[in-house]
């Protein structure tokens, strides 16, 4: 669970982090889209 406890802190540091939440957030979209071409991210 360590990806969980990084994306955590990264939520709990708030409005400066929002960015990299977001970039995050969308790089795990790109993987999982990757490795499941039936998942679409919209």
């Amino acid at each position: 669970m360590k990806i969980f406890a990084f994306v955590l802190t990264f939520i709990t540091n708030g409005e400066a982090c929002k960015e990299s939440v977001k970039m995050l957030h969308d790089s795990f979209e790109g993987n999982a889209a990757y490795w499941n071409p039936a998942f679409k991210a919209d």
